[in-house]
């Protein structure tokens, strides 16, 4: 296992960082795939109305940010998983950060070296944070049930 520079985690305890300490992998893996299968219930549902793919991934990323900017940092997976998503600095996301930030999981989706190339970022960041995280300037910690 790697081994953290004390100084690097120092920043990140709740009490030196703001937004909290990092996430579990596995939790993180967890929320996104309770997550995806709500997409794919939503994206199933939303095909048999519209013909256009491009529609479709609109929706999915609108429907993303809802449920990010409006129940304050956390989709449903997140949410049953106890996490949240907030920015690096501890305040809620924004409309703007939420919005980059899940059009960046869905272009993980649909482009998979993407997606891989996120999970090695994560697994490599003392932080645990994604490309999609370090664009959005996000953090996903811990959130007491």
């Amino acid at each position: 296992m790697r081994q953290v520079d004390e100084t690097v985690w120092a920043e990140l305890t709740p009490e030196a960082s703001p937004a909290g300490r990092p996430a579990p992998l596995v939790r993180r893996v967890a929320a996104r795939t309770i997550d995806f299968g709500v997409w794919l219930g939503a994206f199933y549902g939303f095909t048999t109305v519209a013909a256009d793919a491009r529609l479709d991934a609109l929706v999915l990323v609108v429907w993303g940010v809802v449920w990010l900017v409006l129940p304050r940092g956390a989709t449903a997976g997140k949410r049953l998983c106890g996490l949240r998503v907030a920015r690096t600095d501890g305040t809620l996301l924004t409309l703007r950060r939420a919005l980059l930030r899940e059009a960046c999981v869905i272009v993980s989706f649909v482009i998979p070296v993407i997606g891989v190339l996120m999970v090695l970022v994560i697994l490599n960041d003392p932080r645990r944070q994604g490309l999609h995280d370090k664009l959005a300037d996000t953090l996903v910690t811990p959130q007491p049930l």
